[in-house]
């Protein structure tokens, strides 16, 4: 990981979190993947009497990695490492790179690449790495203890509605015990529906401050 005190700009994003950035000509620019191997499964028994055997299940994954060094104004030379990325670049590059980190869990990546000779700017990273820097939420999942509250308010709701309907002698037609029995469904489905845009649109305002301050970063 890069020495904190390195990066030459520096802003503050929200809650613990900052955006930094390094300028550089790219030096030692070494490309090559790393495969790992997987098995699972197989194995089996032979005794007196017969036996089985099975073989195992065997997968694989390929890492394609990229790593250079960036040789700042000062002459310091920073390690850059990148996983599974696209970043069209080649040795002797002017390139900007762009670090987000949340302060409180020690944890960041590069996040966005500027490269001046080509004049292309990369996003470096997906939602799942935003997602486990907190800087997005989750798509929403409504835990078990959320669907049982719901459940209970609308049967208490349900309830409420019978009671009124008893109290002015309102006849139960089909119409009007379907309508009832649909309370609970229609109050959990709005519910769900008010949490996820809520969420979805937490999640693009940060995103587009997050990509404010990145575009601002990779400025030549």
């Amino acid at each position: 990981m890069i020495s904190p005190n390195k990066f030459q700009s520096k802003q503050n994003y929200m809650n613990g979190i900052t955006v930094e950035s390094i300028k550089g000509e790219v030096i030692g620019l070494q490309k090559h993947s790393k495969t790992k191997v997987y098995s699972s499964g197989g194995g089996g028994y032979v005794g007196k009497f017969g036996g089985y055997v099975s073989s195992p299940n065997i997968s694989s994954s390929s890492t394609e990695i990229v790593e250079f060094f960036l040789r700042t104004a000062n002459g310091s030379e920073e390690p850059v490492k990148l996983a599974n990325i696209t970043f069209p670049v080649r040795n002797d590059h002017s390139v900007t790179m762009v670090w987000v980190e949340n302060v409180k869990m020690k944890k960041g990546r590069w996040v966005a690449a500027a490269n001046h000779d080509t004049g292309k700017k990369h996003f470096l990273c997906t939602d799942q790495s935003l997602i486990d820097l907190k800087i997005m939420k989750r798509k929403l999942k409504i835990s078990s203890f959320t669907s049982l509250l719901i459940l209970l308010l609308s049967c208490g709701l349900f309830a409420l509605i019978v009671a009124i309907m008893e109290t002015y002698h309102v006849k139960a037609s089909n119409n009007n015990i379907f309508m009832v029995l649909a309370i609970p469904f229609i109050s959990y489905l709005a519910l769900y529906v008010l949490l996820h845009y809520r969420r979805e649109k937490g999640n693009k305002m940060k995103l587009e401050e997050l990509f404010h301050m990145v575009d601002d970063q990779l400025k030549d």
